[in-house]
C-alpha cells in the first residue's frame, strides 16, 4: 500500500473510491452518473491467485489509489507470506470481470511465549460505476457493499487468523461496523526531523496551511542545528549497521507483537528497502525503511534500552537521511507507557518537533485482551508496506 506520511493513505485504504477521488478532486471515466445496476456476484477464495486476477486486480488499484506498487511487491504480501498466501474477497459483474476486491494478509505475531498468526485487510477497492449494484445473494441488504464483502471475508479466515484488523479512515470504520469486531484507539507520538525544509511543507499531506508554513520554518531550524551539530559531533562505531533479521525477537512479550522471529523478518523487511542498526551491544537495535526525496526515512521497529535513542543513534539516522536525499526522519512512537514516553522526550532533546494524536484499528478478536490498545505492541511495521 502507498505510503503517505500523516496517515493520508491509511484513510483511503478502506474508503469508498468515489469519496476518495472526491477528496482529492478527480473523477475518474465512468463517475457517479454512469453507474450500472446489474449485479455483482461475490466469491471469496485463498491464494494464490491466477496471474490474470492479480494483473487485474492491481491495475484497479493503483488507479483508485493513484499508486505505483510494482506486482513484484504486490505479489510479495499477498503469495509469499511465511504464514501461506493471503485470502481474496472479489467482486466480478456479469461479463466475471474484477470490479472489487479486499484481501486479508496472514501476519505472524508473538504473545505470552506463544505463536499466533493475525491478518490484516489491504488493497480494497470497488469500481466507482458499481457503487449502487447489488450483490447476489444479499440483494435485500441495505448494509454498505464493502462492509459485505469485508463481513464475508472475516467469517471465512476467522478460524484461521486472530485477531483480524482494518485500518481505514473515521467515515469508513463507521460503515464497516457491522462487519464485527471493535474499534481499538492507539496513542501516537509522531515525531519529524525535517531536513529539506520547503519540499517537506509541500509534500507532507494532510496538512492545513497554517501546518504547512510552520513545518517549514521548523523545519528550517532543525536543519541549521543540526547542521551545527555536525560540526561537534564525531562518528562513532557504537551505531552500526547488522542484517536485517538479527536482534529483534519478541517472542516473550506479554503484548502481541509482529515479525519478532527470523522467517517473518526476512519476508515483512526485504533488504533493498530496509536497514538494521544496532546501537553498542545487541540490546538496542531497529530498522529503518530507506526514505527518497519525497519521503521520510521511517523507523518501523525498535528494541531500546533506557536512555536511548541517544544523540550518537539520531546524528547516525539524520546522516542517511542525508544521504538518501530524503525529506527528513519520522518515528512514530505507540503507547502511553513509560519507555514510550522517554522515546519521546529524547527526540524533542534533540530537535524533532512531536505531535500527539490518536490512530484507530477495527479489530476482530476472541481474545478480550486483544480488544484494548494496552494488548498491543504496535509499531509502523504494520503499516509500511509500499515499496
Amino acid at each position: 500500500m502507498s505510503e503517505d506520511e500523516w496517515s493520508y493513505a491509511l484513510q483511503l485504504s478502506m474508503e469508498i473510491p468515489s469519496q476518495a477521488s472526491r477528496k482529492e478532486g478527480k473523477r475518474f471515466p465512468n463517475d457517479s452518473a454512469n453507474e450500472v445496476s446489474q449485479f455483482m456476484s461475490l466469491r471469496i477464495l485463498r491464494g494464490p491467485l491466477k496471474a490474470t486476477e492479480n494483473r487485474e486486480i492491481l491495475k484497479h488499484y493503483n488507479r483508485l489509489t493513484s499508486s505505483r506498487i510494482p506486482m513484484e511487491e504486490y505479489l510479495r504480501w499477498v503469495t509469499d507470506g511465511p504464514d501461506g498466501p493471503a485470502w481474496h474477497a472479489i467482486l466480478e459483474n456479469e461479463a466475471s470481470e474484477i470490479v472489487g476486491h479486499t484481501a486479508v494478509i496472514p501476519m505472524r505475531g508473538f504473545r505470552n511465549g506463544r505463536q499466533v498468526v493475525g491478518g490484516k485487510a489491504e488493497y480494497a477497492f470497488i469500481l466507482e460505476e458499481y457503487q449502487a449494484s447489488k450483490i447476489r445473494g444479499f440483494e435485500k441488504s441495505g448494509r454498505p457493499r464493502n462492509t459485505i464483502m469485508i463481513q464475508q471475508l472475516f467469517q471465512r479466515c476467522q478460524n484461521e487468523f486472530d485477531p483480524l484488523l482494518i485500518s481505514t479512515s473515521d467515515v469508513r470504520r463507521r460503515s464497516l461496523s457491522n462487519a464485527g469486531g471493535s474499534t481499538v484507539t492507539f496513542t501516537v507520538s509522531e515525531c519529524l526531523l525535517v531536513m529539506r525544509p520547503w519540499n517537506a511543507a509541500r509534500l507532507t499531506p494532510n496538512l492545513r496551511g497554517w501546518q504547512r508554513t510552520t513545518l517549514c520554518f521548523a523545519g528550517i531550524f532543525q536543519k541549521l542545528a543540526w547542521a551545527a551539530g555536525r560540526l561537534f559531533s564525531s562518528k562513532s562505531s557504537a551505531v552500526r549497521s547488522s542484517p536485517i533479521d538479527k536482534g529483534l525477537s519478541c517472542a516473550e512479550s506479554a503484548k502481541l507483537c509482529f515479525f519478532g522471529d527470523l522467517e517473518s523478518m526476512r519476508w515483512r523487511y526485504p533488504e533493498d528497502q530496509y536497514e538494521s542498526l544496532i546501537v553498542g551491544d545487541n540490546r538496542n537495535h531497529l530498522i529503518i525503511k530507506n526514505g527518497s526525496p519525497d519521503r521520510y526515512l521511517r523507523i518501523c521497529q525498535w528494541r531500546l534500552s533506557a536512555g536511548q535513542p541517544s544523540f550518537q543513534l539520531l546524528a547516525k539516522l539524520v546522516e542517511i537521511a542525508r544521504s538518501q536525499g530524503t525529506l527528513g526522519v519520522r518515528w512514530a512512537a505507540y503507547g502511553d507507557d513509560e519507555l514510550s514516553r522517554e522515546l519521546v522526550r529524547q527526540m524533542k532533546k534533540f530537535g524533532f518537533l512531536c505531535a500527539r494524536r490518536t490512530r484507530s484499528l477495527l479489530i476482530c478478536s476472541r481474545e478480550q485482551e486483544l480488544l484494548s490498545s494496552d494488548g498491543w505492541d504496535l509499531t509502523d511495521a504494520m503499516f509500511s508496506f509500499d515499496p
